[in-house]
Formats: structure tokens, sequence, C-alpha cells
């Protein structure tokens, strides 16, 4: 193979294009720095660089226009004129891929395109032609910023940026070559099209940057003299938090970035300054390496730690979605009932409110008025779901439904849309679409047609790559196809299996077990980064990087699968509670036979290519859609201050709920309450108007309520199944025999007939023991007078 070297003619059109060529010669083992004015000398220009570039000096030149004659590396007060908006985007420094041709495809498809684009050998680097040189050099060293930021790239915003030549061979000093970097020919990546912008109209086409005014930085936090030092254990982290996955094995490659990281997820946690330093100046840590290099190790910390809380919240506060009362839940809870009753009551009965509801006859005229036709056999939450998309989705599924399942169509509904506004939207407080759905209903009861008609739909809106398969066979299938796309919606057949061969953890094949893990992880990145197993042979197999995976699932499964598989460990490990549960108001509905065709009409076809889209002038992959290129999410906002105080309320609500159940199982799933209330929310705002949503506090009531009925499922459900022993569980069960035979009790014969599993000894002491925590009442009925026999003894749930 032939060695490298300097290509004049590739560098020859860039040098052709500028009206002052200052170049710059580094060598990467610091042996010199030289600096060299050539004014529109092309050829001489080449000639130096290729000499240059040949003794191993890497080959620059200057963005912008420098003093005439200037003959060193230019410093900033060197700069005469700006002449281009630069950005410098390197391979992201968590290890994932980095597509080339995809981020150049994408560079091209934003509003305003660069001019051209330089493969440097390691990274891209971007510019954008000013129509005219610009003298206001603070204006252009802010749009840098606005363009840094809105790339997530590295800070290269100062205005006497030096760039890569292309042609020249890109030579890596000794980090880089340890880490596996080899010389490589820098070259185009996008040839220059001559386009050029005035400054106003590329400031216009950025969002504003992140980074604070100079003056407003935090001030350096004060820490005490001895700080104790942590270990993830200390902070009683689990196993897969991915804090911990960063302080024991972060990437490596840019070990300062591995402490920031750390550091702005601690802040982000609530962890104090205190606590941050004593995590990265641990030795017991992988992240505390960088720092403890440094000659003032504790300055080190205390500076990644200013910078942290300058976008971080502040120390003490954490960074989390905000959540109706307790008191508001029961009103719901109350409504929801109501409804029920009304539903029961014929509609030549009843109407809307209630009321009696025959032919009335108006005395005064003498004449019958025809009544409004009551909205009867439509549940609360579907009356209250409006007209958007989600709706749309309910109404058609279930009207081509031969058993419609309504209940079970908005858990598909929600789960398919969060796919596709996957990595697109945000809510306010930063949280995502990603969630976990399981439609419960006994075989032969319609729970297959909401799988089947969200796929259609799916596919309808050429958004076929973003549906899983209908059966994950193990994690690293999981991680395969998330991979692939990082906004995937999983429909999957009887989930109810997988649950529950999960379940027993001890006995459970080690690639079902990793299954529940993946989802359990993914379900909290969908905001940041997922960091995939690291490899000895990394070159062959890479480590995978994730950037804001959005997963999403809707499980279908019958009753007794389910149930079945509830445990007291997936309680407490939370995993039940990510999963929002949808289970059949009525498992066998009337049949339909005027159905409606399958296929989904083309206005929610449309709908759904609009949420797919994104909001109206945003950019949501300004990199790609890759899995290691970091989108840009739209934030959705809350409508008015009142929505944005109802958020805080449910947070405050799930708080009050949590205390009340303070020691029991039950905290494992009312600790999602508030998250899965929001998210639920998110997609119903976007899924009304995916151009411009908003949330209101009407969205988030109904969030609420859809997420409060599944946490009531799981806490009924938990307080009749979950048992930790054997005993426990035989009590629970003829408990709730005893409590299902309502307020009439069920006979001591009868309790006989339906608790067989139990001898009669056994039987007797799991009474006597409900009897004995008062938790059933049996009263004794003697035989009437003149008839043979014994008393009767009648067992009624008091509990």
């Amino acid at each position: 193979m032939a060695s490298l070297a300097f290509d004049p003619d590739i560098a020859r059109s860039l040098f052709e294009s500028l009206d002052q060529i200052h170049l710059v010669y580094i060598h990467p083992n610091g042996v010199g720095v030289h600096g060299r004015d050539f004014g529109e000398r092309v050829e001489e220009a080449l000639a130096d660089a290729e000499k240059a570039n040949a003794n191993g000096f890497n080959i620059y030149w200057t963005v912008n226009r420098v003093a005439t004659g200037l003959n060193k590396k230019p410093a900033k007060y060197d700069i005469r004129a700006a002449r281009f908006v630069h950005v410098d985007i390197d391979p992201p420094k968590s290890g994932g891929a980095f597509d080339r041709a995809e981020i150049t495809a994408a560079l091209q498809e934003i509003v305003c395109p660069p001019s051209f684009i330089i493969d440097s050998g390691g990274g891209l680097q971007a510019f954008w032609r000013l129509e005219a040189p610009c003298a206001n050099l603070a204006s252009i060293e802010a749009i840098n910023l606005q363009v840094r930021d809105w790339f997530e790239a590295d800070a290269c915003q100062n205005i006497d940026r030096l760039m890569r030549v292309p042609g020249s061979v890109n030579y890596p000093d000794k980090r880089k070559v340890a880490r596996g970097r080899t010389p490589r020919l820098a070259g185009w990546a996008m040839a220059d099209d001559g386009i050029s912008y005035p400054p106003e109209d590329l400031a216009a086409s950025f969002p504003p940057a992140r980074t604070p005014e100079p003056g407003t930085a935090r001030a350096s936090p004060t820490l005490p003299a001895d700080v104790a030092l942590l270990t993830p254990d200390e902070l009683a982290l689990s196993v897969l938090d991915p804090l911990r996955l960063a302080i024991e094995a972060p990437p490596g490659q840019d070990r300062s970035g591995d402490g920031l990281a750390v550091a702005r997820l601690m802040a982000n946690a609530g962890y104090a300054d205190a606590q941050i330093v004593g995590v990265l100046l641990n030795p017991a840590n992988a992240v505390s390496g960088h720092f403890l290099d440094q000659r003032d190790p504790r300055r080190a910390a205390a500076r990644a730690i200013q910078l942290v809380r300058q976008d971080s919240p502040p120390e003490g506060v954490t960074l989390h979605a905000p959540i109706m009362s307790y008191a508001d839940f029961a009103m719901f809870v109350a409504n929801e009932k109501a409804k029920v009753r009304h539903v029961m009551v014929p509609a030549t009965l009843r109407d809307e409110h209630g009321h009696d509801h025959h032919h009335q006859h108006d005395h005064g005229h003498g004449l019958d008025h025809e009544q409004p036709m009551p909205m009867i056999g439509i549940p609360g939450w579907q009356r209250d779901l409006g007209d958007g998309a989600l709706a749309q989705f309910v109404a058609h599924t279930c009207a081509s439904a031969p058993s419609p399942q309504p209940w079970l169509t908005l858990g598909a509904g929600l789960a398919m849309f969060g796919a596709a506004a996957g990595r697109r939207y945000a809510g306010p407080t930063n949280l995502r679409t990603n969630l976990y759905a399981i439609g419960i209903a006994d075989s032969g009861g319609g729970k297959d047609h909401p799988l089947r008609a969200s796929t259609r739909l799916m596919i309808a809106a050429g958004l076929a790559n973003h549906v899983g398969s209908s059966k994950i066979a193990s994690g690293a299938g999981l991680l395969t196809a998330i991979t692939r796309n990082p906004s995937i919606y999983f429909p999957l057949d009887e989930v109810g299996f997988l649950i529950s061969s999960a379940a027993d953890r001890k006995r459970a094949p080690k690639h079902l077990t990793e299954i529940i893990d993946n989802l359990t992880e993914f379900y909290s990145l969908a905001d940041s980064t997922f960091l995939g197993i690291a490899y000895a042979n990394d070159k062959e197999k890479p480590r995978e990087v994730i950037e804001q995976p959005c997963l999403c699932l809707f499980g279908v499964t019958t009753p007794g699968v389910f149930w079945g598989s509830l445990s007291s460990d997936n309680v407490i490990d939370g995993s039940l509670a990510r999963m929002l549960i949808f289970e059949s108001e009525n498992h066998y509905p009337d049949p339909q036979h005027d159905l409606i065709s399958n296929e989904p009409p083309a206005d929610l076809v449309a709908l759904m290519e609009a949420v797919a889209k994104g909001a109206d002038g945003s950019t949501p992959f300004p990199l790609g859609n890759a899995a290691s290129a970091i989108p840009k999410p739209w934030t959705v906002p809350y409508s008015t201050p009142q929505a944005e105080a109802r958020a805080r309320a449910m947070r405050e609500e799930q708080i009050d709920m949590l205390r009340r159940h303070q020691g029991t199982h039950l905290t494992g799933i009312i600790a999602r309450l508030a998250e899965n209330a929001a998210k639920v929310a998110l997609i119903k705002a976007i899924t009304d108007n995916p151009g411009s949503p908003q949330i209101t506090a009407a969205d988030l009531d109904w969030g609420m309520g859809i997420a409060s009925r599944s946490v009531q499922t799981l806490m009924q459900a938990v307080k009749e199944r979950v048992a930790d022993n054997e005993y426990e569980a035989l009590v629970k069960r003829v408990h709730k025999v005893i409590a299902d035979a309502g307020s009439a009790g069920i006979d001591g014969k009868e309790l006989s007939r339906k608790s067989q599993f139990l001898d009669r000894r056994k039987r007797a002491d799991v009474v006597a023991h409900l009897e004995e925590a008062g938790m059933i009442r049996g009263q004794v009925f003697p035989q009437p007078a003149g008839e043979r026999g014994r008393p009767r003894t009648i067992y009624f749930d008091i509990a």
C-alpha cells in the first residue's frame, strides 16, 4: 500500500477560493509551530505546505482574515475580519459510530446548508461563507456558538480558529495513536458550491446558544476540607443505573469528557457538590483517572462542577419531570365508577347525567319532544380524548374490529404514536414519548386486532422500519433492533409468557432476563445515552452507542398468564411500574358484524406522517438519524401557567401516595405514576396538533386518569396475588374467593368447593388466619326450625 502524501490538487480549490491564505504548521509531537501569510499566492502556498506535511507537520488554514504579513500562529487580536461561520464535528466521545456520509447528507438538508465541508481525517468541518467580510467579530463568534451548541460539537467557536487543509495528511499525536488512530488524508466531504449568507440569516436559522453570557457563570463551588470518597455502592445505585456505568466503565477516549458526564448526571440527579467531588476523586472509581492526574485534583473537580452547574439544576435540586392530588384522584375514580354505572343502564331509561329519560310530554303544548341521543356505551376516557390522531386511531380500529376493545386499542395507540414521535419531541422537562403498554384480555376477546391495526398504520405511513418484530428472542436481539432504528415500536404477541419466564430470575434463561434488564434500562435513557458493552476486540466488535433511544412496546396477553407472573421481585425492582396496564373493560364484547375496512383512512395516515415529521420549523436530526447521532427534539411547552401548575401538583400527589404506602410493595408501583401520566399527556398533545403541540391542563388531567387507572389495577393485583412465600399466596387466594362473593358472602361448602387446591386441614388453618387478622368474618346460621342438619357458616369479606 502506497504511503500517504500531500495532494496539491485537493488543496488547490480551497486556496483559490480565499482572498488571503494564512497557513499554520503544527507537529504532533510538539516540536514546533510555524505560521505564514501567503496572501493570494496559491502555488507558493501549495509547495510550502507539501514540504511541511512531508516533514511530519499537520497543515492548517486560518479561517478568518489576519493582519497582513503575520508569520505566526494568530491570536484573537490578530484577526481583522471574519470570512466564515464554522463548526468542527468530531466522532462522538461515547465511542459510537460516525457515519460521515449520513452526516454530510443531513447537513445539506438544513435550512442554511454549509458552503462546503472538509473531512479532516478525524471529523467533519463545515463552513458557511459570509456574503462579505465582517468586522464585528463578536457577532460571528456568537453565531459559531449557536452552531456549536446545535450540533453538540467541540468548543471550536473562537474567531482565531485553525482548520485542517484538505489534501494534507492528518498525523495523530501520541494520545490518539494510543487510541488506535492512524494517519489519514484529509479531503472534501462536500465541495464548495459558492453559496454565501448574510450573518443575520445564519443567526436566525439556528437556535440560541445554551452557553451563558460572560459574567453569568456560577462561582466555583465551596467544598469542605475533608471530602468523603464515594463509590456507586455507597450511593445505592442499581447495577443498571447509567450513573454507575459512567463511574465504573467510562468510554475512556476522552477522560475529561467522561468526568464532565459523571458530574452532569450527578448534578441532574440532585447530588451535592461535595458528593460529586467524592466520586470524581475516589481512586476506586475508573472515572477518577483524569482528575487524579492533574496537578490539583480538587481544583479540577471543582472546575468540572462549575461547568455543569451553568446549565444544570442548582445544588440540592433534582431535574425530573414534575405530576392530580390524592383527593383529585379519588374524584376521578368516583367519576369513572359513575360512568360505568351509567353505561349499564339502557339508553331509553337514563340520559348522560344519570336522569330518567323516557319520552316526556310537554303539557303546555301537548307535543312530544324527542330527546337528544345520550353518549351511552362510550367510556369517559374516550369522550375526553378529543378528535386528534390518537382518537381517530381508536375510533377506526374499534369500527373495524369483530370484537372491539377500545381500552386496549388506546394502549396500542399510545405506544405506536410514542415511537413515531420518538427523538422528535420532548416535554417541558425533557421527558420523552417512550412507554411500555400491556393489553390484557381473555383468549378470543379481540386483543390481537389493535396489534395488527397499529402495525398496519405504521407501514401505511412509510414507517415500516420503525416497527420491530412481534417477538423478542433475546437481549442481544433487542439491542440490535434499536441500534438499527433508535425510535422503534414493538407490537408483541403473548408478552405475558416473556414476563412470566423472566420473573424467576434464578431459573430463567439468561437471554430472557437480559430482555427485561434491557427494557428497564432503555426506559430511563430516552433523554440520555445508552453505552453498550465494551469488548476487548473493539475494532471487530465496536461498542453500541445509542443517543436518546425511544423504545415503545404494546404487548398483549391473557389475565391468567400475566397476573400469574406477578412476584414481589418484579414489583420491588420497578419493572412493573414502567408498564401501563390496559386490562379489558369487557373480555368478551358483543360482536360487530357491519365492519369498516381494515385499511387506515388517508386522513389518519397523513396525521401519522405529520407526527413522524416533527413540529413545524424543527430539525430533529441535524446530523442524521443514526443511533449515535444526537437528535434535537422540539420542546412541547405548557399551554398556560395553569397547565404548568397542574403538572407540579401531579408530582406532589405522587409523593403523598408514596408516603401513605411507605414500607409496602406498592411504592414500587406508585413511583412512576407522575412520569407515565406526563408521557401520556405529551403524546396526546402531539397527536392533537403535530405541527405546533402544547400541553394543556386537560391533557394532564386525562393523562393522570389513564396512568392512575393502571396504578390502581396493579395495586389491586399486588394486594390479591403477590406473596413472599407459599403460605401467604394461599391466604391471598382464599381471601380472593371470599371477596369475590361480594356482600352476600360465601357458604362454607361453596368455599370448600372453590378452594380445592387446599386440603381440609390447611383450609381450616387459612380461614382461621384470615379471621384472626380481621380480614373476614364468619357468621353461623342455624338451620330453620324443624329442619335437620348442621348450622351453616357464611364468610364475609371485611378487609
